[in-house]
């Protein structure tokens, strides 16, 4: 609550102006425009919304984070306007800013700042470890509650975790109280994608699969019932049909309403009897 507080109070004494525009911005028209200082304004848009800045202001970003047009959006690139100018924003604001250039653009904090992020300390440089890490080994793509094996969960896994088309899958039995996906995913037991591992109940390797049915065998499966259904059907009203001719002794055929007038539809009768109501 105080940092809240604290947050408040800055951006009073910030002297940001709220003004009205219709400036075409790159999410949509501008439905209003907080003016930071000369050249630095925040637009919000019906979807989206982000950061102008001006010619000059924009030379002033770093060259590794600068964008060409000057447009900032306001999920994550908000946060280059702040490290570049931020005196214009709240301490509040320039800690969640350093958060996101850290998370985001290691390489450019590193070089702006003279550091090295550490282990833990931004995101991008921890995936690429782990990517580093386990390029070669199974990483789990998608998940599903085994309906055949109770307390598992059946896995996709690919190499690396990577989903581009023709990539090799395979697909796992893991417990379900083991199951962490984790930060950048869950890494089975039959960690090596070179060889085909051979894994105990723990992490068993499918041949096939299980819980997974593609749309395609859905449809296969949804057609043969049908089909099944519909010959069915049809085996039972031949037999209803024989079954009539053979008591009756004679063929069945369809019934047909006999109609006065076929000529004459629903509607002109009714309009007739509308009509013989008046006299």
């Amino acid at each position: 609550m105080l940092e809240i507080a604290e947050h408040q109070r800055e951006r009073r004494m910030l002297g940001r102006v709220e003004e009205y525009s219709r400036t075409h911005t790159p999410w949509g028209t501008s439905q209003g425009a907080t003016v930071y200082a000369d050249g630095v304004t925040s637009h919000s848009t019906a979807g989206h919304g982000g950061f102008r800045l001006s010619a000059e202001r924009n030379r002033k970003v770093h060259p590794m984070l600068r964008s060409a047009g000057g447009w900032y959006e306001e999920d994550a690139e908000w946060a280059i306007v702040a490290i570049t100018f931020p005196h214009l924003f709240t301490a509040f604001e320039r800690r969640c800013a350093e958060r996101t250039i850290k998370d985001g653009w290691p390489d450019a904090w590193e070089a702006i700042f003279g550091t090295i992020l550490q282990p833990g300390e931004s995101r991008e440089k921890d995936r690429r470890s782990f990517d580093t890490a386990h390029a070669h080994h199974w990483i789990v793509v998608s998940a599903i509650t085994s309906k055949q094996v109770a307390g598992f969960v059946e896995v996709v896994a690919t190499p690396g975790g990577k989903c581009a088309a023709g990539t090799e899958e395979r697909r796992f039995l893991v417990p379900s109280d083991e199951y962490r996906i984790g930060r950048f995913g869950f890494v089975t037991e039959a960690r090596d994608a070179t060889a085909k591992a051979s894994n105990d109940l723990r992490d068993e390797d499918l041949d096939g699969p299980v819980g997974f049915d593609s749309a395609a065998q859905r449809k296969r499966e949804f057609a043969a019932d049908m089909a099944l259904q519909s010959h069915a059907l049809r085996m039972a009203a031949e037999g209803a049909v024989a079954a009539y001719e053979h008591v009756v002794g004679e063929r069945w055929k369809p019934f047909e309403r006999p109609v006065e007038n076929p000529g004459q539809t629903l509607d002109r009768k009714a309009a007739a009897v509308q009509m013989a109501a008046f006299g």
